[in-house]
């Protein structure tokens, strides 16, 4: 499928990358309850909660992902299936609009479970 990609599809891929992962890592760091890790490569966001700065339901990263997902439809991945307890993993592949109105949906759900 990509054997016939030239190097501007790969360039352009990584500016999207890059740009979504600055933009996602300050919009998610002024939640004040989400420490994400901003990526050294690949696709994904690893974001960590402070847990005990939200309310007990969205503790934990399967919690507080199947909450999202009901209440903002926005999926992210648990942080327990790849040995990181209290967190989640966010794409950061989907085009700037895409990503930047998922940010909006997750901003606003941490600040309803904030304490």
């Amino acid at each position: 499928m990509l054997k016939g990609a030239g190097q501007d599809y790969y360039d352009r891929a990584v500016r999207v990358l890059q740009r979504n992962s600055i933009d996602m890592y300050h919009a998610l760091r002024k939640t004040g309850v989400l420490q994400p890790v901003v990526p050294a490569g690949g696709m994904f966001m690893s974001v960590l909660l402070r847990p005990e700065l939200l309310k007990e339901e969205v503790r934990d990263g399967e919690r507080f992902a199947e909450r999202l997902a009901a209440e903002e439809n926005v999926l992210a991945f648990p942080g327990e299936p790849f040995r990181m307890p209290a967190a989640l993993r966010l794409t950061i592949s989907r085009p700037a609009e895409i990503t930047a109105e998922a940010v909006q949906r997750i901003c606003a759900f941490c600040e309803r479970y904030k304490k």
